[in-house]
């Protein structure tokens, strides 16, 4: 685009500087140069022309220009790629991009795209034994001392106690 526009710029500059009429034609050798100076009405109507097709170029075509040849990464709203974020590192661009579930941050450039990570996060990975076991609370176990304490009756028999006392002096010496 920018040779293109060049070379017309060029084109329009050799034949403006060749000869004195537009396009480089002679002017006719035989025709009298004229003598008034140009007073009327044709040079404000060329003017005007002039000046119309300039408004028209700026701002019907040059935006028409930037959108078709200042190609960013923009998807349609309904396509599987979703542009999340964009932003600019250097002369490159970094893109958080969205393709089919999965998150990707891709650089931009003048050498072109470059995938730098894969940003998705990893799916839950089932738990270990090791770890139920530890969230598992732990049962607490009835002792068969506690069922025999609930299961006797709170006042002891009088032959019991006399036992015990005898064994109690007998350790006591």
């Amino acid at each position: 685009m920018r040779r293109a526009f060049a070379v017309c710029v060029w084109a329009l500059a050799g034949a403006a500087l060749c000869q004195e009429t537009f396009l480089g034609t002679k002017a006719e050798p035989t025709a009298a140069p004229a003598s008034s100076p140009a007073v009327g009405v044709m040079p404000v109507l060329q003017m005007a022309v002039a000046l119309a097709i300039v408004i028209l170029v700026v701002k019907y075509a040059l935006p028409w220009g930037i959108r078709t040849f200042g190609k960013r990464m923009v998807t349609p709203v309904d396509s599987p790629i979703r542009v999340q974020e964009t932003a600019a590192c250097g002369t490159s661009t970094l893109h958080v991009v969205t393709v089919r579930g999965r998150t990707l941050l891709v650089a931009s450039g003048p050498q072109g795209a470059n995938l730098i990570a894969d940003l998705t996060e990893a799916p839950p990975q089932p738990k270990t034994f090791y770890e139920m076991v530890e969230e598992a609370e732990p049962a607490k176990p009835e002792a068969p001392a506690q069922a025999a304490i609930e299961t006797e009756p709170l006042e002891p028999e009088p032959e019991r106690l006399a036992e015990v006392l005898e064994r109690l002096e007998r350790l006591a010496g």
